[in-house]
This record gives C-alpha cells, structure tokens and sequence, in this order.
C-alpha cells in the first residue's frame, strides 16, 4: 500500500501544471534584465550630460602672436623615440607669459621670435602653440 501511494505521488507530481511557477520566474528574469537595462540607460545619459557639462568651455578666440626666446634647455632630442630631431625652448610671450615648446629644425638663437597661435577660451584660459606653417615657411626670425 505505501509503494502504491509512493509510486501514485510521483506520477501526479509529475503531472503537475508548473505554468504559474514558471511564468513567475520568466517575468522575474525579464523585470531584471528591463530595470538593468534602463539603469544602464540613465547612467549613459548621465555620463553624456556630465562630459557636455564639464567640456562647455568654448574657444572665444584665436591669434597670431611673436614671442622671444629665453633660453634653449635641449638640443637634438627625440620626444618620443620617432620621428625628426627637435630642441626644447622656453620662450617669453609680449604680455609676460614664458611657454615651453619642442620645435622642430632650425634650431633658434637665444633672443629669436618664434611664430605662436594663442587661442583664448570663454573662461578666461589661454593656450599657447606653435605656429607650424609660418615656422616652416619662414623659421626663427
């Protein structure tokens, strides 16, 4: 009688309708991958908002400038292993601002103007670089 009622249970255990209990772990699964999905989406914009945010420093202005060199602190040197050889001055610009700079061949004497681009940004910060194209067409003058 108890192998018969055994063997009873587990034909009608297997018989069982598992459809609620599966339909519940199925949209369990789904509402975590949807809320994982749209967290992932809140932090993108996020992050796209903050990068917007914090680049909103646009460039107000750009000019040609001559400045003075001070002195040569290298001759000859390879910044990154490759390419031509370069030397690195310290130059001083017309309103008191010294910028150091890897220019390229030919090497300037000490009290040359060398070409510079200023570009001026809306929070009041400048950048200093070489002005490559007068520089290769006319060098140290």
């Amino acid at each position: 009688m108890v192998v018969y009622d055994l063997l009873h249970f587990c034909i009608n255990f297997s018989q069982m309708n598992y459809d609620p209990l599966m339909n519940f772990l199925n949209q369990l699964a789904i509402n975590y991958r949807n809320s994982r999905a749209i967290l992932m989406a809140v932090m993108l914009f996020a992050a796209i908002g903050a990068m917007q945010w914090l680049r909103c420093n646009p460039m107000v202005g750009r000019e040609p400038i001559s400045a003075r060199v001070l002195s040569i602190e290298a001759e000859q040197i390879q910044p990154h292993g490759t390419g031509g050889m370069q030397c690195r001055v310290v130059v001083i610009t017309a309103d008191s601002v010294k910028v150091e700079l890897l220019l390229p061949q030919p090497v300037p004497q000490v009290g040359d103007n060398i070409p510079l681009m200023v570009e001026e940004y809306k929070s009041g910060d400048k950048s200093y670089y070489l002005d490559f194209q007068k520089w290769m067409m006319d060098g140290p003058s």
